[in-house]
């Protein structure tokens, strides 16, 4: 079993989101985002800019949600 995904602020992961994502939508902190190249559902993502999003969280975002694999999710939390 792997190293644990580090925790990240919801500006952190807004952040490495819109590399991956479009902006679709937007009502208050809610965003709704779907992946660039147009595969997947789109997905709802809460951005208190200064909330603290434990590591599963992280890890549930990136690899469920934007579609990353696990190896390019780690380089993008810093893990490698």
């Amino acid at each position: 079993m792997g190293q644990r995904f580090p925790t990240k602020t919801g500006r952190e992961m807004d952040r490495i989101i819109r590399k991956y994502c479009n902006l679709v939508r937007q009502s208050g902190s809610h965003r709704t985002f779907v992946r660039a190249n147009d595969t997947g559902m789109p997905f709802t993502f809460s951005d208190h800019d200064s909330a603290i999003l434990p590591g599963g969280k992280v890890r549930r975002i990136l690899v469920g949600d934007v579609g990353l694999s696990i190896e390019q999710a780690e380089r993008e939390v810093g893990m490698r």
